[in-house]
């Protein structure tokens, strides 16, 4: 069994360093001072004093495996939150480094629960890479190994709250987010998923967690707007979270598109465009992301037409975003008009020359599906 194999590797560990290794508490590690301002800093979109402080604790603690998984939590925030001059590539790769970083640093030290919490956080981080690369046979058994060690921690102790997080985003994810094959594969690693005990277990980490109380947050908020199709409970997290994490402003975005949804569900599309000016102004609109963010979600509200309605004003707001135009043009296909969407598709190409929103990797992603669009409406 695979649990017993990592226990003898961590045994061997232990024999092979009892006498310098630095021994943990088994208990839950409740955050020190430093720890709670690195974790403001991360969810609050200070990359610079998140990494500073960070830093400073690496040189502090160089063979302590916290600092190398809070590094890795900044970095996979950083995909998101932080506008930095590397790209996302980049980042991601960094990101993997220092899971792995963590893993090869707890590895050597004795299996306490607080060490078996960071190797189950850094594998079910190492997972996330792999799905980022499309690797899904290696992501679904790093994410294994991760639940084993997970599993453990709550077994050896049931209030180390914060290792409930990476377990229900792997049961959620199994539940909802995989096709067939990937259930199998899932199934044959050992692992299940149940959609219910995943978001107790989230809100669980969100209500009682130390070290994942944010990202808990950050998580059901996402969760709950886009999966669960619940915008109260989505407005409900948002807003705790845009009251805590006031610099956050993808973030700030995200909640400002609950209140549209909700604005929109109220008032009605037509309310919204002749009322734009205005509106744009209360939600800060500076960009194209929220009103794309809600079109999508009214499609999957089976309200394709609304959608057309929020894509259009989105083009007039913001003319020269190549988005914006594909968007316009994917509502237009849904419903069934192949000259409209042929039209704003060919728009939304020409527009992604000269679109200086768009970095390279996403115009690449972008021309490719708009091509392949083009083609497939063509024939």
């Amino acid at each position: 069994m695979k649990k017993l194999v990592l226990l003898w590797l961590f045994s061997l560990a232990f024999i092979a360093g009892c006498s310098d290794a630095p021994t943990f508490a088994g208990k839950p590690d409740a955050p020190d001072e430093t720890d709670k301002q690195i974790l403001f800093h991360i969810h609050n979109a200070d990359y610079a004093a998140a990494d500073s402080l960070i830093t400073m604790r690496l040189k502090e603690k160089p063979d302590h495996p916290k600092y190398y998984f809070l590094k890795s939590s900044l970095l996979f925030h950083a995909r998101y939150f932080y506008a930095t001059q590397a790209n996302r590539d980049s980042i991601k790769n960094l990101f993997g480094d220092y899971c792995r970083q963590t893993i090869r640093l707890a590895e050597k030290l004795p299996p306490t629960t607080e060490n078996k919490f960071y190797l189950g956080s850094a594998h079910s981080y190492l997972s996330r890479v792999h799905i980022m690369n499309r690797s899904f046979t290696d992501a679904y058994f790093d994410a294994a190994t991760g639940e084993d060690y997970l599993e453990d921690v709550i077994e050896e102790n049931p209030e180390y709250y914060d290792a409930y997080l990476n377990l229900g985003v792997l049961q959620y994810f199994i539940a909802t987010r995989t096709n067939w094959w990937q259930s199998g594969l899932a199934f044959l690693s050992g692992m299940s998923g149940n959609k219910e005990d995943a978001l107790r277990q989230l809100r669980l980490v969100h209500e009682k967690g130390a070290f994942n109380k944010n990202e808990a947050g950050f998580i059901l908020t996402q969760v709950y707007q886009f999966f669960e199709n619940s915008t109260e409970n989505a407005r409900v997290y948002g807003m705790w979270y845009r009251d805590n994490f006031p610099n956050n402003f993808f973030m700030e975005r995200q909640y400002n598109m609950i209140a549209l949804t909700d604005l929109i569900t109220q008032r009605g599309v037509q309310y919204f465009e002749s009322n734009i000016d205005s509106l744009a102004a209360k939600y800060t609109l500076t960009n194209a992301g929220p009103l794309n963010g809600v079109g999508y979600r009214l499609i999957t509200d089976n309200k394709t037409e609304d959608a057309l309605v929020i894509f259009r004003v989105n083009m007039k707001l913001f003319p020269e975003v190549a988005n914006c135009y594909d968007s316009y043009a994917e509502a237009n296909a849904l419903l069934g008009r192949k000259e409209e969407a042929i039209k704003y598709y060919t728009m939304a190409y020409d527009k992604t020359l000269t679109d200086q929103s768009l970095n390279e990797e996403f115009k690449k992603t972008l021309q490719t599906g708009i091509q392949d669009k083009l083609k497939e409406l063509r024939k």
